[in-house]
């Protein structure tokens, strides 16, 4: 049986006297495209920064391709160097132009030559539409662009598991499906991700397995299809009736 690239198990987080994660454990394979669902304030954002170290948990523990990522002397430069992150609101520097925040990480992580760098920052550029906006400043560019320009950030390390925090969140209705259409093909071409998210068409259409975070823990997960047909726990009927009904409002 193969390896789980990432296996959490037993993670916990509080906040002062909040306890956000209350003992979350599973395993994300290889290819693997993983939705977290779940109500806002659950902590879905709080448990992706967690597993890759952003925010440090207060117990339990966590393995990205074999690396101790929760052990005291964990490499956290081989981490970075095997996992992206895609934020919410990009978090792109807004002094820097489209091409030079792409091959940041490259040249300083990855130690990348910058003629090098930039080439690879071209080729993902390509793939995500934005090739004519490497010479502007992110604020140059529609939310949309600007999330993908975040993207291309993430592919452009070419890494073992990409986790996205809400990539839709912060953007207008109709830049939404631009950012979703670049997820799906990635979901094709067996990018390896986990994805917190509110888009139940997207979830569909690209994640293999779904997980709902509720109360602190996983109260269900498996393959999306049976989990979404059939949901077993009560909030997370609750959760998707919430979804339907927003997606069935009039626009």
């Amino acid at each position: 049986m193969p390896k789980p690239i990432l296996k959490v198990r037993d993670l916990h987080k509080s906040f002062g006297d909040l306890h956000v994660l209350k003992g979350v454990s599973f395993d994300v394979y290889e290819k693997d495209r993983v939705a977290i669902l779940g109500f806002s304030g659950s902590g879905k954002s709080t448990l992706l920064r967690c597993l890759t170290r952003l925010v440090e948990p207060d117990k339990g523990d966590i393995w990205i391709d074999g690396i101790h990522v929760t052990s005291p002397n964990a490499p956290l430069d081989k981490i970075r160097k095997i996992t992206a992150y895609v934020f919410q609101r990009f978090n792109l520097w807004p002094h820097l132009r489209v091409i030079d925040n792409v091959t940041l990480a490259l040249r300083i992580v990855h130690g990348i030559p910058k003629e090098e760098a930039e080439k690879i920052a071209e080729k993902v550029l390509r793939r995500v539409g934005l090739e004519d906006k490497m010479y502007n400043y992110p604020g140059e560019l529609s939310g949309g662009q600007q999330q993908r320009v975040a993207i291309a950030r993430a592919l452009a390390i070419n890494p073992k598991i990409i986790f996205l925090d809400e990539p839709t969140s912060a953007l207008d209705p109709d830049l939404i499906a631009e950012v979703l259409s670049i997820l799906d093909d990635l979901a094709k071409e067996g990018r390896t991700m986990v994805i917190v998210t509110h888009e139940l068409d997207f979830v569909q259409d690209a994640a293999n397995r779904v997980m709902f975070l509720y109360n602190g823990k996983i109260v269900e997960e498996g393959p999306t299809d049976e989990v979404l047909s059939k949901p077993k726990h009560p909030a997370f009927r609750r959760y998707l009736r919430r979804l339907l009904h927003r997606l069935e409002k009039p626009v």
